[in-house]
């Protein structure tokens, strides 16, 4: 049985580095019900975003320069995802 989330995740953008002023690394946490979590969203060009659930595969990402992770194409997608995933499991 998977577990759903009936609230929204609050989701806290704790920091913003710029790698280029079209591409951004925010640093988000997401919490809901007591239960908190950290993530890394890479921002190309406002065009593609996306999602890591820790430092090191950012790292490794970036080192790669490998696109061809599945991004989230818009920001609509991507708020959704981060506001109904399960968080702490």
């Amino acid at each position: 049985m998977q577990n759903i989330n009936i609230n929204p995740n609050i989701i806290n953008q704790v920091e913003v580095k710029y790698l280029r002023p079209s591409r951004t690394i925010e640093e988000l946490e997401l919490s809901n019900n007591g239960n908190k979590e950290t993530c890394f969203v890479y921002n190309y060009e406002g065009n593609l975003f996306y999602y890591f659930d820790n430092k090191k595969s950012l790292s490794e990402f970036l080192k790669q320069n490998d696109y061809s992770k599945i991004p989230f194409e818009n920001e609509t997608d991507l708020d959704h995802f981060l506001l109904t995933k399960t968080i702490g499991i």
